[in-house]
C-alpha cells in the first residue's frame, strides 16, 4: 500500500523499484501513498483506499490496484501483496501457515480472534495461489515454498525462492561504531551497559514475553533488554514490573533510525513463533551483532550454529543459556558479530535485484512466447 524505505513489505518493494528504475526501465508504481521527497526516477500512481477501518483500507486497495493494473499495458506487473492477477508474486509469508503456528495467546492463555483482516489475507492468498493466477511465484524462504504447496498445492516449479535483501551501508559495523555512544545516550543506556535487542512490531508472536523471562534468569545489573516496535507496550511493561526487571528492559517504541538501534546493541535477540524471513535479521546481521533466533524460515538457510549466530527455542531458561554463553566470552561475541556480517554480504539487495530482474525475464519470454501462439 506504500512506498517506503521503512518496514518490511514496503522497504523490499521499494529497494528493488528503485534499482530497476536506476538501470533505465520505466518502473509504475502503484501505491497509496509514498515519499515526497524521494528522488528516485520512479513513476507513482495513487491508489485510493477507504480510510478506517484497517480490512477496509486493504481490501479498498487491493480491489482498485487491480482495476488500475488492468487498464494498463504493463510487460510485467509483481505484487507484493493481495492485489490478484499480477505476473509475479512474491510470497513474503503463507499467512495461513502463520495462523497455525501462532496457535493460542500466551499472554492470555485464550485462542486469537483471527478477525476479518486475517480472513481477507486468506481470501487472497486462495484467489493467488489456489486459483493460480499468476505466472511465477516469488517465495522469499524455501519454508515458505513448502507452506505453499502443503497449504495451497503450488506447485514446486510454480515457485522461486529469492530472499529479501539488506542495505549493506546503512546497516554496516562501522555505522556502528561510528553512532554507538551518541545512539545509547540517546536511549539512556550506559556504554558499559550489555545490550540486547529485540525489534518487532508484534511483541505476541515475536515472543517478547519468552525474552522478558530470560533476562530476568539471565540477570545482571548492566544487562539490559531494548525493546523497539509500535505494538502496545503495557502489558509488558506491567509483566516487567510484576517479574522486578522493569529497570532492565528499555521500551522506545517505534524508532524512525534503525542504523541507531543497532548501532546501540550488542546482541540481536528474535524468539519468534513464525517467520518467513526478517528484515532485522539480515539488518541485525550486516550491521555485525550475533544473532540468536529460533529455527523459523530464512534464519534456517542463514544461521550457522555457533558460526555467525545460535539457534534457540521459546523455552527461557535456553534463551538465558545462550545470552550468558556470548556475554561470557567476548572472543566467541566478536566471531559471531564478524561472521554475521560476512553471511549478509550475500544478501545484498543488488543482488536480489538481478535475481529478480532474471524472474521477469523468463515470464516476459513466456507471455512474448503465448501471444504469438
Amino acid at each position: 500500500m506504500e512506498y517506503s524505505h521503512k518496514g518490511g513489505i514496503e522497504r523490499a518493494a521499494a529497494e528493488l523499484a528503485d534499482r530497476f528504475a536506476q538501470a533505465g526501465n520505466d518502473v509504475h508504481y502503484h501505491a497509496h501513498r509514498w515519499q515526497t521527497c524521494t528522488i528516485s526516477p520512479v513513476i507513482f500512481h495513487r491508489v485510493p483506499t477507504l480510510p478506517w477501518p484497517h480490512s477496509a483500507q486493504l481490501a479498498s486497495f487491493a480491489w482498485a490496484a487491480s482495476r488500475q493494473l488492468r487498464r494498463q499495458q504493463y510487460d510485467i506487473t509483481h505484487s507484493h501483496g493481495g492485489v490478484v492477477g499480477c505476473d509475479v508474486v512474491t510470497a513474503h509469508s503463507c499467512h495461513r501457515a502463520g495462523m497455525m503456528a501462532r496457535g493460542k495467546d500466551s499472554m492470555t492463555g485464550s485462542r486469537k480472534n483471527w478477525g476479518i483482516t486475517d480472513s481477507f489475507f486468506l481470501r487472497c492468498e486462495k484467489r493467488i495461489y489456489a486459483e493460480r493466477t499468476y505466472r511465477k511465484i516469488i517465495a522469499v524462504a524455501e519454508g515458505v515454498r513448502r507452506e505453499l504447496f502443503a497449504c495451497y498445492g503450488v506447485p514446486e516449479d510454480h515457485v522461486v525462492v529469492i530472499p529479501n535483501g539488506v542495505d549493506l551501508h546503512t546497516f554496516s559495523p562501522e555505522v556502528k561504531t561510528a553512532r554507538r555512544d551518541e545512539s545509547r545516550r540517546r536511549l539512556g543506556l550506559a556504554r558499559t551497559d550489555e545490550v540486547i535487542l529485540f525489534v518487532s512490531n508484534e511483541f505476541e508472536r515475536k515472543g517478547l514475553r519468552h525474552a522478558l523471562d530470560a533476562v530476568a534468569i539471565a540477570h545482571s545489573s548492566s544487562r539490559k533488554l531494548l525493546v523497539v516496535g509500535r505494538d502496545d507496550p503495557r502489558p509488558y511493561q506491567r509483566y516487567a514490573q510484576d517479574h522486578g526487571i522493569s529497570p532492565y528492559v528499555v521500551f522506545t517504541g517505534a524508532a524512525d533510525d534503525m542504523p541507531a538501534i543497532f548501532a546501540a546493541a550488542d546482541l540481536f535477540l528474535l524468539p519468534t513463533s513464525y517467520e518467513a524471513f526478517p528484515l532485522v535479521l539480515l539488518e541485525a546481521a550486516a550491521t555485525g551483532l550475533p544473532i540468536l533466533i529460533t529455527r523459523v524460515h530464512g534464519a534456517e538457510e542463514f544461521i550457522r550454529e555457533s558460526v555467525n549466530g545460535l539457534f534457540i527455542t521459546q523455552d527461557p531458561p535456553n534463551i538465558a543459556h545462550a545470552i550468558q554463553l556470548v556475554f561470557e566470552n567476548s572472543e566467541f561475541r566478536e566471531r559471531l558479530g564478524h561472521a554475521a556480517r560476512a553471511t549478509a554480504l550475500q544478501y545484498s539487495w543488488d543482488v536480489i535485484a538481478e535475481r529478480t530482474w532474471n524472474v521477469y525475464k523468463d515470464v516476459f519470454d513466456q507471455k512474448s512466447k503465448k501471444s504469438r501462439m
